[in-house]
């Protein structure tokens, strides 16, 4: 909408630029503030969602879920990796995965069995962002700013030299954003490995030598079944392994070199949306596979138990995404799996 009709329902009169408004309003880092923010919310969904289609695919692999044990956290208790390895037992609670069962691996392939770490990382680096923004968003990169402290620290001229009656006319570097915008570089490199262990487990599910179930996940009116979908996945976790590569370094000296060093703020978390709708459509193709295995193991054990919140994932799933019986084009499903992730709402 139009900034007019936005302040006239939100009941704000227009602001009347005076002195030097204009220029601390325009130049800002306020737009890539903005992108920072809606991208960080969108991650955090992401990440809450990743964990709940990995509890759904270590049932659908008949996995061990020993390594996210109370007993396996507190051997090496990073508090991050303590608490998602918490929430995975929690949202696994009562899972036939604690029940005895003679197919069941006693070691996993490790996109399984380090996922805890994976997602605590994420986690971290999303936390450790979420207050360098909180700080961003509230205080002000104005340069010159103004304080409004009523004396120097010191008698020193160049302290003294700035205070004027009601506080001081400070030159600044705060108008600098590298301290966040160099934490969003690191979150792309963790939502790439992030990503890169999704396509990977997704190609251990179509594995029968893993899950003991069709290669594949194909029934007997199928050629291909799943076979030939792992390339799109891949290729996403190919393409945000590239985009983990830094851009903030990519920058040269303008204004008479007085400005010689940036951050591109802008596209750096740019292309770290960009990664993150990519991983929406790899979780949201991990999920296709997940569900697929979980009909597969209900054909051969109709009282199979899953906990839950994976049920719960896995009936809405199926409502918009339907079992594969026969080989089929998946363009609509690859679409629909990412749109119902992005839009799930857990208990």
């Amino acid at each position: 909408m139009s900034a007019s009709e936005a302040l006239n329902r939100a009941g704000l009169k227009k602001l009347s630029p005076f002195g030097k408004d204009s220029l601390s309003i325009l130049s800002s880092n306020a737009y890539s503030a903005a992108l920072a923010s809606m991208t960080i919310e969108d991650a955090k969904n992401a990440l809450e969602i990743s964990k709940l289609v990995f509890a759904l695919s270590l049932e659908a692999l008949n996995g061990n879920i020993a390594p996210f044990s109370k007993e396996a956290a507190n051997l090496r208790p990073f508090p991050d990796f303590v608490e998602v390895a918490k929430d995975l037992r929690e949202t696994l609670k009562d899972s036939y995965l604690f029940d005895e069962n003679s197919e069941r691996a006693l070691q996993d392939p490790l996109s399984y069995r380090d996922a805890s770490y994976f997602f605590a990382t994420f986690k971290n680096s999303l936390d450790t962002l979420s207050g360098l923004m909180k700080i961003q968003l509230n205080t002000s990169d104005d340069n010159p700013g103004i304080s409004l402290e009523k004396s120097p620290e010191t008698d020193k001229f160049q302290e003294t030299k700035l205070f004027t009656k009601g506080g001081a006319v400070v030159p600044t570097s705060n108008f600098e954003p590298l301290i966040w915008v160099a934490e969003f570089e690191k979150a792309s490199i963790v939502l790439a490995h992030n990503s890169k262990a999704s396509a990977l487990r997704t190609i251990k599910l179509s594995n029968d030598s893993f899950t003991h179930l069709t290669r594949f996940l194909g029934t007997d009116k199928t050629v291909h079944a799943f076979g030939a979908m792992q390339k799109p996945f891949v290729s996403l976790a190919g393409e945000n392994e590239f985009l983990a590569n830094p851009a903030s370094l990519d920058y040269t000296p303008v204004a008479g070199e007085i400005e010689d060093v940036a951050t591109n703020a802008p596209y750096v978390v740019q292309k770290f949306q960009k990664q993150l709708d990519n991983y929406y459509q790899i979780l949201g193709m991990e999920l296709m596979h997940v569900a697929q295995a979980i009909d597969l193991r209900l054909q051969k054990d109709k009282n199979l138990k899953l906990s839950k919140k994976t049920k719960r994932l896995y009936e809405k799933y199926r409502e918009i995404v339907k079992f594969v019986d026969v080989d089929s084009p998946y363009t609509d499903d690859f679409r629909n799996s990412a749109k119902f992730l992005k839009n799930y709402k857990g208990e």
